[in-house]
């Protein structure tokens, strides 16, 4: 019985050591934020600067509904651009690409098209959003895929946690396949365990880091690095300048709890004046929606989780783009834009 006794008591302080070790992180925030990269939504790019692509529609068994035939999440389209067009590019991450939105007609760049055309504009937008792509992925993704299209204007979504980027890295839904197979199996298990701070911590944070790691990840993964924020909006810059097309960096803010008291105390505004400045100082027109979605907010929540809009927040982005694209195509290029401070476009 001593025994039992002394047994129980250590399995309670080990349960009661790793709650307090899961609130901990979170209340520091410094556990890494992994996407859930599925093999069966994408694959090993051979451009060593993308990392994963999506898969094509055709080499795809499952998420075939809403799929273009390239395996983004948008409708086809055909390479020449029609005489009189607006052609629109989307480039971003899960935002864009509406992870956490059953319905692809629902999420901005569609509704964008819908606005701008509603308005008499004969637009036509184009999405390449693929989830956990940090900066220097999206512009890698527009050289290679978007130009292609000819685009007058591209709009970077951008997402706060591209500075801190580390889903690049560690995309765990593959990872099996890039170590050398010390990683968890491709599993629901995995998934699982990722809701938990702790895990990702000392899975993704210390065990991979330590782990070593096979030349198939160094080659997939090697440049796919954090923080290419200013390189990115660099080359993008010059990429505007070569093809002759308007820039517009669209940012979305961080949510907390969903609501409109979300926004009262909000903690990354240092972040948003680093992006307008990188956006002023490359020529860029520079919209930051978090006045929108705090005016959103007022009627409803505008989120899934501390990333990704809801559909309500979808239509707010997607209607101040709208406003934003009209007034972009009547100054010259390059120019500062004179909407309201209160808008937090410039």
């Amino acid at each position: 019985m001593v025994y039992v006794g002394r047994v129980a008591i250590a399995g309670c302080g080990l349960v009661m050591g790793l709650l307090i070790s899961e609130c901990l992180l979170r209340f520091l925030d410094i556990a890494p934020q992994v996407e859930a990269i599925s093999s069966q939504k994408y694959k090993y790019s051979d451009n060593h600067r993308i990392g994963w692509e999506p898969l094509p529609l055709v080499e795809r068994t499952l998420f075939r509904s809403g799929i273009n035939d390239l395996g983004y999440r948008d409708l086809n389209h055909a390479v020449p651009k029609s005489a009189g067009i607006l052609r629109i590019v989307v480039i971003g991450d899960s935002i864009a690409e509406g992870t956490g939105i059953k319905d692809e007609r629902a999420i901005f760049p569609r509704l964008l098209e819908m606005n701008l055309r509603s308005k008499g504009v004969p637009a036509e937008v184009q999405n390449f959003g693929v989830a956990g792509y940090n900066t220097q992925q999206e512009v890698e993704t527009l050289k290679t895929r978007g130009l292609e299209y000819s685009p007058d204007i591209v709009i970077v979504a951008y997402c706060l946690n591209d500075r801190s980027f580390e889903a690049g890295r560690m995309p765990y839904r593959m990872a099996r396949n890039a170590l050398q197979k010390k990683a968890a199996d491709d599993s629901n298990a995995l998934r699982w365990l990722a809701k938990s701070a702790l895990f990702r911590y000392v899975y993704f944070e210390l065990f991979l880091k330590y782990a070593g790691t096979s030349e198939e990840f160094e080659k997939r993964f090697g440049g796919v690095v954090a923080d290419t924020v200013k390189q990115g909006f660099e080359q993008l810059a010059e990429l505007s300048r070569a093809h002759d097309f308007e820039v517009i960096v669209s940012v979305f803010p961080l949510f907390r709890k969903k609501k409109a008291e979300d926004f009262q105390g909000y903690a990354f505004e240092s972040e948003h004046v680093y992006v307008r400045a990188l956006s002023e100082a490359n020529g860029f027109v520079h919209l930051d929606l978090l006045e929108t979605f705090r005016a959103c907010a007022e009627e409803g929540p505008v989120a899934i989780d501390v990333y990704h809009p809801n559909e309500r927040g979808h239509r707010c982005a997607a209607k101040t783009l709208a406003e934003q694209v009209e007034r972009a195509r009547s100054m010259p290029k390059s120019q500062p834009s004179t909407a309201p401070r209160a808008q937090r476009v410039s």
